[in-house]
């Protein structure tokens, strides 16, 4: 009995699903710098304005260049999307080279795919209808990186199923332990 049962009873249910959470972590990372970068963009000049007066006379501390530090490091967050997506086909990879299930459930996969797509396709919708308000559009521009996957989602997202319905497959045919 041991552990061997209880790893596939696991790993069954994994590496299609995995792709969900990748679309939904993309969305949440994408709206999340959106919106702490028009909130900063808000408030940067009032808060400027108040611990500037608030700073006593005899200070060394520039609050204009401490703020503008903090504002280009929210932007440079954007930097690091593709770092993000790199790990998280990594992680879907590595999901699905474990992916030790009955042969069946590729046909499982590619309707799970099909939804992933579609979810995906919904999520890119809704990002560039969110970004393209009046509130947002000039924080938008300024994070190209995220808009630029973003727009491309779907795309991302049919890549990751590719990849994985490859890793599946190449597992199966003794590039990986296990089998059926």
């Amino acid at each position: 009995m041991g552990l061997r049962p209880l790893l596939n009873q696991r790993v069954k249910k994994s590496a299609f699903l995995e792709m969900i959470i990748v679309i939904v972590v993309l969305l949440g990372i994408s709206l999340f710098l959106l919106v702490i970068n028009k909130v900063w963009s808000d408030i940067e000049t009032p808060l400027n304005e108040g611990l500037s007066g608030a700073m006593p006379n005899n200070t060394d501390a520039n609050v204009t260049k401490i703020l503008g530090q903090t504002g280009s490091t929210t932007l440079a967050l954007d930097s690091l999307l593709p770092f993000l997506i790199i790990g998280l086909i990594a992680f879907v990879m590595i999901s699905a080279g474990a992916y030790l299930g009955h042969p069946i459930m590729i046909f499982v996969g590619f309707i799970v795919m099909g939804i992933v797509i579609m979810v995906s396709v919904i999520y890119s919708n809704l990002y560039k209808s969110i970004s393209e308000t009046t509130e947002f559009s000039a924080t938008s521009s300024s994070l190209t990186i995220s808009g630029l996957f973003m727009r491309y989602l779907p795309y991302v997202a049919f890549l990751i199923a590719i990849i994985v319905v490859i890793t599946i497959i190449w597992s199966k045919k003794g590039g990986a332990t296990g089998g059926y």
